[in-house]
């Protein structure tokens, strides 16, 4: 059955009641939205979107869709050290979308709106005659006019990751390679970590005046490291044994070297990766304790190398051979 109603049917009946009464948003009936922030912050914006076959499996549910495509968002936003307000979203949807996709999807959205506190403001949708594509620009607020940025590393400050890296990796994989039947306990850990990751929008936020530099773990640890390496014109020595990974990664891929190395270049981790000077280090450690949140060390900053932004070294010292950084779209 195809939708069978027309888009601003659908605004109407799906997508305006997540505008939750706010005033500027004006039920998303009119041309754009009005937002005041607070003249003592700054205005924090993001674009994401997400394409069907690409983002995420065609059979995914449509709300593990919504709450993906939100929390992807609301990462950039954590890695700013910024507070989430609100979001518009844009749909582009094939003829074989149906009221029911949409129904689930707006119900998903819903749910990751109450969880993190956020509000629709405004957006569009079209069809298309393809994959689907859905769109987020999500907005935040900066305290103070104080936010993280990729620009700050510094020789000598120390690199830490939050979280698990990899889980949401090896939960891709699973979906993409095995029946519903077949899942385990690991398996549904796993899969869960890449349906629903953990934007890290509190210890964002605490890092601010204590991390030199942050970024989120999107196209892989190391692409991502690189990033920070790139604008802050440093290199990153890090140690892959250190890199945090789950007790259900261990149980999936540590018999294979090669799985384990993929788990550092895989991306879709979506925990925040950030720099701080040596005599920070303990304040981390209290930061960790405080929000229940593992904070690792990996490694170090060091002198520019030239080409070799990020080196990964295992426990003997041995530099270890990678074949790629990263996930890249061209």
């Amino acid at each position: 059955m195809t939708i069978g109603l027309d888009e601003f049917e659908i605004i109407r009946t799906y997508f305006s009641p997540l505008s939750k009464g706010e005033s500027g948003a004006y039920s998303l009936l009119d041309d754009a939205a009005k937002v005041k922030f607070n003249s003592s912050s700054s205005t924090i914006i993001t674009s994401d979107l997400m394409v069907s076959g690409v983002h995420f499996p065609l059979t995914e549910p449509a709300n593990y869709v919504a709450a993906r495509l939100l929390r992807v968002n609301l990462s950039d936003i954590a890695a700013m050290g910024a507070v989430p307000v609100g979001y518009t979203l844009s749909l582009a949807l094939p003829d074989n979308i149906n009221i029911e996709w949409i129904s689930s999807f707006s119900k998903g959205l819903a749910e990751e709106q109450e969880l993190f506190g956020i509000t629709l403001l405004g957006g569009d949708t079209t069809k298309c005659s393809s994959e689907m594509v859905l769109s987020v620009t999500m907005f935040g607020e900066a305290k103070d006019n104080s936010v993280l940025l990729r620009s700050g590393a510094r020789v000598g400050d120390e690199v830490f990751v939050s979280g698990y890296i990899g889980d949401a990796f090896l939960g891709l994989s699973i979906l993409q390679e095995e029946t519903v039947d077949s899942y385990n306990k690991t398996h549904r850990y796993l899969i869960n970590r890449f349906r629903k990751p953990s934007p890290r929008l509190e210890l964002g936020e605490k890092l601010i005046g204590i991390a030199t530099s942050a970024i989120d773990v999107s196209d892989g640890l190391i692409s991502d490291l690189g990033h920070v390496c790139s604008a802050s014109m440093v290199s990153a020595n890090i140690l892959f044994d250190k890199v945090p990974v789950s007790k259900a990664a261990k149980l999936t891929a540590f018999k294979n070297e090669n799985i384990r190395k993929s788990l550092i270049t895989a991306g879709d981790d979506y925990e925040l990766i950030f720099t701080v000077p040596s005599n920070r280090s303990g304040i981390v450690k209290n930061l960790s304790l405080e929000l229940g949140i593992n904070l690792t060390k990996i490694g170090n900053i060091v002198n520019n190398k030239n080409s070799q932004l990020v080196s990964a070294f295992d426990l003997d010292g041995n530099i270890i051979s990678l074949d790629r950084t990263g996930f890249r779209h061209f």
